[in-house]
């Protein structure tokens, strides 16, 4: 049964515009009758090779071969030649061999989701070790020809994450609100983003992105004739094939998928507007004086969304996607006007999570501190054998804390480094209530006392150290788009400049900062 749900997952979307179908297939055709004869590709080296075997991670699972990462290392040098070798004839002749694109997928169940329904499991897939290699060595020739990635997509690029993504989004919201203006904020749900990407079509955006024939031949049959097995506690059902997706797991999925919707609209002419994505979570958020005109306009965006899905077989699930309303005024004007998306109504919410980060419609802090919390509390109880366990030492229930619940409560702090202090004092609070579990303090042992012995700063002086070294080092990212949260200087100088500018995180963060 579920074999069965993920081949049809794993197959291209039905609904699509048949005439563009025809002319991308045409093309795709046309391009591989031209370039019958193998390509030149720029060969690797030992050193190369060696150099990312050791870069493995040695707690990764192995995949159908068996081979773990750590079993690789121990290889003497005689065989990572041979290794090399068989790297280089595959890169002479285009080819990405047939036994490394089998896939052993393992499901996990999603989120408060049924377990007994396949559309619940989200499939990871082991994939061979030798064929990760050889994937490393095709991304490192392909790095170079990324440059036309959209400056709005940060998923899975150097020097960019979810953290700064959220920053931009924040900053750009916080501006909007100084003006007294209204934030519409669409955050689209693609149904199985990864798993329904069109071969032909990528293959395709990658003749129009100018890429070298031999990299596009070598990719194309990367994509070619893949096929997996479902492995449930140590049995595999019968090998499937793939006709559609990128393998999740893999090394050059992620980026086939940011290729393949390089193109995706954007209102880049429009400053009223910005588009974010971080791999497949996009968000489109415009600005308007009034809600219904910042509706219209997402509404016109929308339809140029849905005849980009049409062409390029990407399904949306309009009934998941949200919408979320931001504006601080004494005097609210209602939403009158409800986008549609392929004819179903986009709900319009109060708060809404993106990116981890929950976002409410006055752009203040409590939600996401709540939730933070009760994350943290959750970790606790999971791991409450270990932290009461007599045997363990002190500074391993430290390192447990400082590893695996204080990066949930410090989440994305930058994009919220402007929180009021009452919320604050929460965070430290549940700090403190943690600290006193793992070393079993009694009642009248201050918190002062337990931070000092145990070298660990409060919270709050955690989160400020945290930002002080984001921002420091964010100042050197090129990203054009992210580079905008740090031109606030007019805001400094006006004379109309309020202490609702606590919302405009480049702003407060700068006179933090200043002042420390």
């Amino acid at each position: 049964i579920f074999a069965d749900s993920l081949q049809n997952q794993f197959s291209p979307n039905i609904n699509s515009d048949q005439n563009h179908h025809n002319i991308i297939t045409e093309e795709v055709n046309n391009f591989q009758t031209e370039h019958l004869i193998p390509e030149t590709i720029n060969s690797t080296n030992n050193q190369e090779v060696s150099c990312i075997i050791q870069k493995l991670k040695n707690n990764k699972a192995p995949g159908e071969d068996g081979i773990k990462n750590k079993m690789i290392k121990l290889l003497p040098n005689n065989y990572i030649c041979k290794i090399t070798h068989i790297f280089n004839v595959c890169l002479a002749h285009n080819y990405y061999p047939q036994i490394w694109k089998n896939a052993s997928v393992i499901l996990f169940l999603k989120k408060n989701k049924n377990p007994s329904c396949p559309e619940s499991y989200r499939p990871i897939s082991l994939l061979n070790i030798l064929g990760k290699i050889y994937e490393k060595i095709i991304y490192n020739r392909i790095k170079p020809l990324l440059t036309a990635l959209p400056d709005e997509q940060y998923g899975f690029r150097q020097k960019l994450d979810t953290t700064k993504q959220l920053l931009r989004i924040i900053d750009y919201t916080g501006r909007a609100i100084i003006n007294k203006e209204t934030i519409a904020f669409l955050m689209i749900d693609i149904s199985k983003a990864f798993d329904k990407v069109w071969h032909t079509g990528t293959i395709y955006k990658l003749i129009q992105l100018n890429f070298p024939p031999g990299i596009i031949k070598l990719l194309s049959c990367y994509l070619s004739n893949r096929t997996f097995q479902i492995t449930i506690k140590n049995k595999k059902s019968t090998k499937r094939n793939i006709t559609a997706g990128v393998p999740q797991g893999s090394i050059l999925g992620p980026i086939l998928y940011i290729l393949y919707t390089y193109d995706f609209p954007t209102n880049k002419a429009d400053y009223n507007s910005i588009t974010a994505y971080y791999a497949d979570d996009t968000g489109i958020i415009i600005k308007s004086r009034n809600p219904n005109h910042a509706l219209q306009k997402l509404q016109d965006h929308i339809d140029e969304i849905e005849d980009w899905c049409l062409k390029w077989k990407t399904a949306v699930n309009a009934g998941k996607s949200q919408i979320l309303i931001i504006q601080k005024r004494r005097i609210k004007i209602l939403p009158q006007l409800q986008p549609k998306m392929f004819n179903i109504p986009i709900p319009i919410v109060k708060k809404a999570n993106y990116l981890g980060l929950i976002i409410n419609s006055k752009l203040t802090w409590n939600d996401h501190i709540k939730s933070t919390i009760d994350k943290a509390n959750a970790a606790i109880i999971a791991i409450q054998p270990l932290i009461y366990n007599q045997n363990m030492s002190l500074k391993l229930k430290k390192l447990l804390y400082t590893a695996m619940i204080r990066p949930i409560l410090t989440y994305a702090s930058p994009a919220w480094t402007t929180i009021p202090q009452h919320l604050l004092k929460k965070l430290n609070q549940c700090q403190n209530k943690i600290l006193r579990k793992i070393t079993c303090a009694r009642w009248f042992i201050r918190n002062t006392n337990i931070h000092a012995d145990l070298k660990i700063p409060t919270l709050s002086q955690h989160i400020y150290k945290l930002n002080a070294d984001f921002f420091d080092k964010a100042i050197e990212c090129k990203t054009a788009n992210f580079n905008e949260i740090f031109k606030f200087e007019n805001y400094i100088k006006d004379k109309n400049y309020r202490p609702i500018a606590a919302h405009f995180t480049s702003d407060a963060s700068y006179h933090n900062y200043q002042n420390k």
